[in-house]
């Protein structure tokens, strides 16, 4: 039986702002938006840095990127809405590879937090998604077994990474096909 669902933040709750900064100058993320992604993620680096990086791949403006990145445009307000409706009924994560700071600014500038019982972020933890030790840190964290938690992520390796510690996961691709395939898990 499910009593917990896991949420990824970035690709799912809200589009990730640093890919669409990069998009418009280079078509695919390169090697360099990656390692300034990951350093980041693991808190390696402030978000000054990061923004600055990203100005530099894409020749924009440290302070156009800082813009674009702190517009909180991109929540995924029906999925907000759906998570409220499950909240009575099972406990509810946050795993993210990203900052600590700046979810919790998401969090915060959304009022957000009442949302989830946990929130875990690599940069605190030291560990990323798909790091077998982050999803067995977020079960301990929600006092939940492996069978009885679903996990919700944009990217299949973080899927693969979950079902490898025996995570139920859906792949989201949007919110109507998250729908249908959360409701038909949380039934089963």
């Amino acid at each position: 039986m499910i009593h917990a669902i896991i949420f990824d933040c970035f690709g799912v709750l809200y589009n990730d702002p640093s890919l669409d900064v990069i998009r418009p100058f280079v078509p695919e993320p390169t090697p360099e938006y990656y390692r300034l992604s990951r350093a980041f993620d693991l808190g390696e680096m402030t978000k000054e840095e990061f923004y600055a990086g990203l100005a530099n791949i894409t020749h924009q403006s440290t302070q156009d990127v800082a813009e674009h990145m702190e517009d909180t445009s991109g929540l995924n307000r029906e999925l907000v809405e759906r998570i409220r409706t499950h909240k009575p009924n099972y406990k509810i994560g946050m795993l993210s590879n990203i900052s600590t700071a700046f979810l919790q600014q998401f969090l915060d500038n959304h009022n957000l937090r009442d949302l989830f019982d946990v929130i875990i972020t690599s940069q605190e933890e030291g560990f990323m998604k798909p790091q077998p030790e982050i999803f067995n840190l977020t079960l301990g964290r929600l006092g939940v077994q492996p069978d009885e938690a679903i996990f919700i992520d944009d990217r299949e390796d973080n899927i693969r990474g979950a079902e490898a510690v025996g995570i139920t996961s859906i792949l989201y691709k949007n919110n109507a096909q998250l729908n249908q395939e959360l409701e038909a898990k949380l039934k089963s």
